[in-house]
């Protein structure tokens, strides 16, 4: 890299992704900007080809591309914020490995909404999703920006703490923030940014960013999702989904008591969150997975649904559970 410091830094945090990376990473150098920005590519231990195929983007492209090859496996929330430390750029962009960004102008026309007012701490655009066989659709339950606008940030928090993704949607991979801004944050709250149990990094970061500033949204259709394949939030396997759903209602809890909100105030999430794990642990027979979802029954007061209480009673008995479990497979297939 050279000396000159990048306006815009774009994180691209990945992990045996020998399929993809290359063309997400050529949409991302197909940017046209009228400033320098950096790719912090950061690879957190891939075992296929991935490290080759990055190593050879940043000899093709030393001013642009700086790759950063992590001695352990960090996962998916530590490794994004250690590359956030490593970036050089007054704002940041980030674009998962497996995906691709779709329109040229992304950069510059954030970056210029940005510059042009100091309290939007985040920007954010439209998305579309798609699958490695070539088709392309749009989401049927996320909100998406229809207009351009700016809200202010804090009147959106109940809607992204209790994700009402039909109302409110801020895809990580579409957006441009701060970086001054999210340092700050990050020294503020480690709670929720530097420990090892995190399950994600886009939450967090998108919640506390609105809290901050002003968040902005554009109409234009800058990233293409990638679908139908296993990844930390989309798993079959119910032990994971479980653990991983958990994790994600105790961050939420914890931030909503830093936002100082009332002890109610998630309650119809955690009942409605509750119960989709105790019922994926109910149907996978997985005794693990469903002691995991009791425990998880006691991270909030909120009483559980009725239909949430009756599975955590017949499962209580593992021979009621077995019959319970064939009997409703039985009736569903009527």
């Amino acid at each position: 890299m050279n000396d000159t410091n990048p306006k815009v830094s774009v994180i691209v945090c990945t992990f045996n992704q020998e399929r993809y990376i290359a063309e997400a990473l050529d949409s991302i150098l197909a940017q046209k900007t009228d400033f320098p920005f950096e790719i912090v590519l950061a690879d957190d231990c891939s075992t296929d080809s991935t490290g080759m195929i990055c190593r050879l983007y940043a000899e093709r492209y030393p001013d642009k591309v700086r790759y950063i090859r992590n001695e352990e496996n960090k996962g998916v929330a530590r490794n994004y914020f250690d590359a956030i430390r490593e970036a050089r750029g007054m704002y940041i962009a980030d674009l998962a490995g497996d995906d691709r960004w779709t329109d040229p102008d992304k950069l510059q026309r954030q970056a210029d909404l940005l510059d042009s007012d100091p309290k939007i701490t985040i920007c954010h655009a439209a998305w579309e999703m798609f699958t490695d066989d070539g088709r392309v659709f749009p989401s049927e339950v996320h909100w998406m920006p229809r207009k351009e606008e700016i809200v202010e940030g804090r009147s959106l928090l109940p809607i992204i703490v209790n994700h009402k993704k039909e109302e409110r949607f801020i895809h990580l991979c579409t957006a441009m923030y701060r970086r001054d801004t999210t340092i700050q944050l990050m020294r503020e709250y480690p709670g929720v940014f530097d420990e090892v149990w995190l399950p994600c990094e886009d939450f967090q970061l998108i919640l506390l960013l609105a809290a901050r500033g002003k968040v902005a949204c554009q109409p234009q259709k800058v990233l293409q999702y990638r679908v139908g394949n296993v990844s930390v939030s989309s798993t079959e396997n119910a032990r994971k989904t479980v653990n991983f759903t958990g994790r994600v209602m105790f961050l939420t809890l914890r931030l909503a008591r830093m936002l100082a909100a009332e002890p109610d105030y998630l309650d119809d999430y955690f009942r409605k969150t509750l119960h989709y794990v105790v019922m994926t642990a109910f149907n996978s027979g997985d005794s693990e997975a469903l002691d995991e979802s009791r425990r998880i029954a006691d991270i909030h007061t909120a009483r559980p649904m009725l239909k949430t209480r009756i599975a955590l009673m017949l499962s209580s008995n593992r021979i009621i559970w077995k019959i319970s479990r064939g009997l409703r497979r039985l009736l569903n297939q009527k």
